[in-house]
Order: C-alpha cells, then structure tokens, then sequence
C-alpha cells in the first residue's frame, strides 16, 4: 500500500527513499533518541524544521555545557563564574566556558592585556553556570510545541490537524521548493504544576535522573501533549480543542544521561556463541562466519587472523551496545518516583497536618491500581493469596487527571491552565523549584566526576 503521509510544513507527499532519515522527535542535539519519517519531508527536515531546533538548543546550552554526561551533544558555549588563582589569593570574574573549559574572559583579558592562553587556563576554576532562563519566550514556546506536533504526526495523527498549528506568514518558498523563514507556532503552551498532594511530593523531590518524557492524550474535544525535557521543563500543549479521531493514550519516556555498560567479551574458541551473540546485536551472521573459519581448524596463522577477526567484531558489538536505545518505560520511572514519595510520606507524617495527610492518602489511592500478585505472575487466583498486592501507578491517569479537595477528578491540563491565568506567583515559584533542583543534580554529578 502506498504511505500518503504529508509533510506537516510543505504539504507534499513524503517520500521515503534511502536518503529520507525522519526528523528526531525531541531534537537530537538535546539528547533526543526517538525519529520518524512521518513528520516532514526531507528539504524541510534538512532546511527550516533544522533551523528551528538550532535556535531552540541554544536555550539550554548551561545544562548541556555543564553536565557533559548528555547522548549525542556535540560543544556549548555558555557563561559562567569563574575563579583565577593569583599569589594573592583569588579573583572572581564573568567568563565564557566551553567544554568545561575557560574559552574567553573579557574583563580578565582586559586586567592583564592579553588572551588567556593554555597556561593561563590551568589557574582558572569553574564555580558555576549563569542560568538566565528567561520563561516563557517565544523561541521556548515554539520549541515545546514543535516537539509536541512531532510526536503526533509520529503516532499518526492527521497532519491536517497539526499543520493548523503552524503559522505561516513568516515562511516562504523558493523556486526549488525549499521553505525559508521562521517557524512559529499558535497552539497553546503552559507550564504543568502539581495540584495535588501526591504529585506536589514527587515534584518537589530533588532530582535523582534525567528524563525526557512524552504524553499524548486525549479527552472529549481535546488533543493534548504533555512534554517534560531534563525532568525540569514541564509543559502542557493544546494541540486540538476540536478533536473528533480516536481516543488516544501514548507516551515516551528516555533516560537522557550517558548510561555506562558492560563491554562485551566473546569467548574466542566458541564460534558459535559469538555468532549469535553478533546476531543479537545487530551484526549479520554472514559477516561473522567466514572469519571464524581459522579458530575451527586450530592452524596458527588462521587463529591469529580470526582472533584480530573477533577483535573487530567485538568492537562492533560493543559500539551496538552504546548506542542502544535509552527508551525506558514510563510507568517505570513514575513508579521509581512513587516509591520515593512513599519514603517522604514516612517521614512527613509527624511533620504535616491531619488535612495533608488525608489529601494526600487521597491522592494515593486515585493514582494507585492494586494487582494482585498471582495475577502478576500469571497464576491462577488463590485465596491464600488473593491479599497480596502489587501497587502500581496508572499511567493512564497520571498528569491526565488529579483529584481535587471537594473528591471531584479534573482534567488536568484545563485545571493548571486555569491556575497558570489567575496566578503567576505560583508558576514561578514551582519553576524556579524545579530549575534549582536540576541546578543542584549537575553540580552533584560534576563534583562526582572530579
């Protein structure tokens, strides 16, 4: 059958031919692993959808510069405090870093009248990064929604609904179809906030690892998408208040951090079990047969030839292994989060008020699904048994739903878009919240590293 699937900025039939690699869902410079070819032809993924992530990346070069522990993030430049060591003590300045490294200072250069050079470097210290986020902005906004358009079209939800989206007055096209201008966006974006006990205890936990999550969902007329970026940026997204397709419930969740692995180490006088090991990951069996040959008959030259063989395929094994998808899932996370939480609630029961505890229990039992543990097992039911629970919380409603004070359930995003209108204090506060906790994670995880 022939794929009808339209680019969401041009409108022309993609074409999926060898050159034709998708454009990343979450942009790749950001630690984004997911891509599809249903988005965007190939002018417009290589042209102006590129243009619109560089712009976006930007935004967060702090977190990436400073980490250095993010997948498939290349050098940021981004401003910093700095410390120079002199015979006197120290001194304090305003500088640029790069790659963890001082790349300019413009008031120490102007002191001593010279560039710092390599020797210069080695007494300088990097204390912290400057993070002037400055939210919302326009280029935030037209990042989230871009993100959140990417993974509608990927799960495939009709382009015509999406393409309303994108405004175009500021876009053009030349003689040879490529598109030329700005992206921007008119879909509605705002920050998530906690509204209930529950998740205002998980929220304002200290971070403990870096995830990008995705959710698309529906309700009645309304498409949305939930988008969180570095567990901090946490944004709803109205994609549709007119939405008549089928009921949708997806999501996507990745660990955004370099992941260490456990090399691969083939044993070099069982040709077989490297040959499906080789299968296992991604390398075809023919490539791996006929060099294996040598080790079978035993003769000197031909082991020494197939063993520098098995080298290159260990390599290559290994290279497969880093590069493996860092898709988890989310009712994982959400649930690693849950267990955490009830750690807190222990501690904060003397600490809270009978009202709090009970919003709280509240809140609990509307998120938690109890599962019997022989139906977890697939066993059959057994009375003995039948008390004991497994107590998982249910994606489907997290940041979908939340229990309200009064014991009625809302729609989630329509309750926070109400609070984000009447009051800015609050957004800001939980923010910044969050903001000083990621801040707090990527000095834990330099200091670790040093």
């Amino acid at each position: 059958m022939k794929n009808t699937a339209r680019c969401i900025y041009c409108d022309k039939e993609i074409m999926h031919g060898s050159k034709h690699k998708g454009e990343h869902i979450i942009p790749f410079g950001l630690g984004g692993y997911p891509s599809s070819r249903k988005i965007c032809c190939t002018a417009c993924n290589n042209g102006i959808a590129s243009s619109a992530d560089a712009e976006f990346i930007k935004i967060f070069s702090p977190i990436l510069g400073m980490s250095g522990n993010v997948r498939n993030v290349g050098s940021h430049k981004y401003t910093g405090k700095v410390k120079y060591r002199t015979q006197d003590g120290y001194e304090c300045y305003d500088a640029v870093i790069k790659d963890n490294k001082i790349s300019s200072c413009e008031e120490w250069s102007v002191k001593y009248r010279r560039a710092i050079c390599e020797n210069d470097a080695l007494n300088f210290e990097i204390v912290s990064a400057n993070f002037d986020f400055v939210m919302p902005n326009d280029t935030f906004k037209n990042g989230v929604a871009k993100i959140a358009i990417n993974y509608a079209a990927s799960l495939g939800i009709n382009h015509q609904i999406l393409s309303k989206n994108i405004l175009r007055d500021g876009i053009s096209m030349d003689d040879n179809g490529k598109l030329h201008g700005k992206l921007n966006y008119k879909t509605p974006v705002f920050p998530y906030i906690p509204l209930n006990e529950f998740d205002h205890i998980i929220e304002n936990h200290h971070t403990t690892e870096l995830v990008h999550i995705l959710m698309l969902f529906s309700y009645k007329t309304f498409l949305v998408c939930y988008v969180e970026l570095f567990s901090t940026f946490q944004q709803y997204v109205i994609l549709s208040d007119k939405y008549v397709g089928n009921q949708i419930c997806e999501n996507y969740c990745q660990s955004v951090e370099v992941r260490g692995f456990t090399p691969y180490r083939p044993n070099y006088y069982r040709g077989k079990h490297i040959i499906t090991d080789a299968m296992i990951h991604g390398i075809k069996s023919d490539d791996v047969k006929g060099g294996l040959f040598g080790i079978r008959e035993g003769r000197d030259e031909e082991v020494e030839n197939a063993r520098d063989f098995v080298y290159c395929i260990e390599d290559r094994i290994n290279n497969n292994i880093r590069k493996a998808p860092y898709s988890i899932e989310l009712g994982d996370y959400v649930n690693r989060r849950y267990d955490l939480a009830e750690e807190i609630k222990a501690i904060s029961r003397n600490e809270t008020t009978p009202e709090k505890l009970s919003l709280l229990n509240y809140a609990v039992q509307f998120y938690i699904e109890q599962i019997p543990i022989n139906e977890m097992n697939g066993e059959e039911e057994d009375e003995e048994y039948y008390e004991d629970f497994y107590e998982l919380l249910s994606v489907e409603k997290y940041k979908k739903f939340t229990p309200t004070e009064k014991g009625d359930v809302v729609f989630y995003p329509l309750a926070v878009c109400r609070l984000c209108h009447d009051n800015d204090e609050i957004v800001s506060k939980y923010t910044t919240l969050k903001l000083e906790n990621l801040i707090s994670y990527l000095q834990k995880c330099k200091e670790n590293a040093t």
